[in-house]
């Protein structure tokens, strides 16, 4: 039998733990792919979106824990439209999500994310964002599971002169 998964909101003093597997989650980008665009990997930058995400009303962090161990982490927040946008017009992003290599296909990141829309949904956001890599068709396919499907296509390019 697998050992419970718990899900629970971060809390400060859970900032170290945080942090690790934020730069694990770095690293796991980087060996997609060496060039992407992601988190600043220097502590002090991922420290200070951790902050954000345990200080600030409209982030939530989540933790989830095997066996009391720390093995996943997911950051959702709630993009506001305006003071006159009308109900359901917020928009909530799954800015990070990361479950340790040796914690996957047990249904951690599922959990994780189950308890992330519940709490979105109960600040009244209407649509779920996340973005995700072209690099990472184990991403992808997680994400289509779920029931996102793709709505924007962002393409980039070196800025280097034609």
């Amino acid at each position: 039998m697998r050992d419970a998964i718990r899900i629970r909101p971060a809390r400060g003093s859970d900032r170290h733990t945080l942090l690790q597997l934020w730069v694990e989650l770095v690293e796991h980008h980087r060996k997609l792919a060496p060039d992407l665009p992601g988190a600043d990997p220097r502590p002090e930058a991922l420290r200070g979106e951790i902050d954000r995400g345990l200080d600030s009303p409209s982030c939530r962090v989540l933790l989830a824990e095997v066996s009391e161990e720390a093995v996943g982490f997911l950051f959702a927040e709630v993009e506001s439209r305006g003071q006159s946008a009308s109900p359901g017009a917020a928009v909530g992003w799954l800015h990070e999500t990361y479950v340790r290599p040796d914690s996957r296909r047990r249904g951690v990141a599922d959990a994780l994310v189950r308890a992330s829309l519940a709490w979105l949904h109960e600040r009244g956001v209407g649509r779920v964002s996340v973005r995700i890599e072209a690099t990472n068709p184990e991403a992808l396919g997680f994400w289509r599971r779920l029931g996102f499907e793709e709505r924007a296509r962002v393409l980039e390019r070196p800025s280097s002169p034609c």
